[in-house]
């Protein structure tokens, strides 16, 4: 695992698998609500993502209840191979901080499907995400390194942490 500042943007088209991180919360007609962060920038950029992840979470899961990764190939979203766009639950409803226990879920979850339990074919490839629960999640980054250390530090994950603009 590495942490870097920089766009994670530039990562389309270089990552196997670039992670957003996002809720559980669907408007009425099923779509996910990504309107803040990484999850803005991504439904900005490929319109299809809300219906597509809204759909997902309807089929493998409750709306509100978590789902913690969900996985798109760049045919589906719209996007350029070799990049699928993936979803890294951070909270259940949108307006809500994120909270530390999914991060680790969800964190878990990423570190099971890279390294593969016994008897599995791991992800492979290089893999890119935003920092979680920062930003619109209001954790501190203090409290959520140590998290993704414990879950992460083995794994070929690079995490970045936003540009800030001056």
């Amino acid at each position: 695992m590495e942490i870097i500042t920089g766009d994670l943007w530039n990562e389309l088209g270089v990552a196997d698998i670039l992670f957003v991180t996002t809720n559980s919360t669907l408007t009425r007609v099923g779509r996910l609500i990504m309107g803040k962060g990484a999850a803005k920038e991504a439904a900005e950029r490929f319109w299809r993502l809300p219906s597509l992840w809204g759909q997902q979470i309807m089929d493998w899961s409750l709306p509100g209840e978590p789902y913690l990764l969900l996985l798109s190939k760049p045919e589906e979203y719209g996007g350029e191979p070799p990049t699928h766009l993936g979803a890294f639950q951070v909270k259940t409803f949108w307006s809500h901080p994120a909270k530390l226990d999914l991060i680790e879920a969800s964190a878990r979850a990423l570190r099971n499907n890279i390294l593969g339990p016994v008897g599995t074919l791991p992800w492979q490839g290089r893999i890119a995400m935003n920092y979680p629960g920062i930003g619109a999640g209001s954790l501190c980054e203090e409290d959520v390194e140590p998290v993704l250390r414990r879950y992460l530090a083995e794994c070929d994950v690079t995490i970045y942490k936003h540009e800030r603009k001056r």
